[in-house]
């Protein structure tokens, strides 16, 4: 008998930080979603400065992460 296995996607964290500011973070489920967040993230920016960072990463590896709604109030 097939047995099937259901292989749960880790959710991403998309953080930006910027020197003197909260980061901004948004969970997503996907790859594409994740793009999205972070295209979103660069767009509400009036300018990039020296030092400013855009991460991806699995929400698993940062357990200590203060996590904000994405983008629209979605997650």
């Amino acid at each position: 008998m097939p047995a099937h296995i259901r292989n749960e996607p880790a959710l991403l964290l998309v953080t930006f930080e910027t020197d003197g500011a909260e980061p901004g973070q948004a969970l997503a489920p996907t790859g594409e979603r994740a793009l999205k967040m972070a295209l979103l993230m660069l767009a509400k920016r009036d300018e990039l400065r020296h030092g400013d960072t855009l991460t991806v990463r699995n929400a698993d590896q940062d357990q200590s992460a203060t996590v904000l709604p994405g983008p629209g109030g979605g997650q």
